[in-house]
């Protein structure tokens, strides 16, 4: 497995619904009740390969800590810009 790391700026985005805009994952934990970690586990649309996303709140800020661990990491390089792309719109 490969491990990307990095930060977004969430600001008010629903979360879930950003994930769900890029990729079909279902969600493992959805930050509700006070938590400050989201989770999704799914596959890749093509290959098939397994991915794991995790986002942690960042303390007093908007922004969120992403860990994404993929099979390799050209897939995990792809899906970062992904993640960061999506959290941008």
């Amino acid at each position: 497995m490969h491990m990307s790391s990095g930060t977004v700026d969430a600001g008010g985005k629903d979360v879930c619904g950003v994930v769900s805009t890029f990729a079909n994952f279902a969600v493992i934990t959805d930050g509700a009740a006070g938590e400050t970690e989201y989770r999704f586990a799914g596959y890749t649309l093509s290959g098939d390969k397994p991915v794991l996303l995790s986002l942690s709140a960042i303390a007093g800020e908007t922004s969120l800590k992403y860990r994404l661990h993929t099979e390799n990491a050209v897939l995990g390089s792809n899906l970062q810009g992904v993640v960061t792309k999506a959290f941008a719109a």
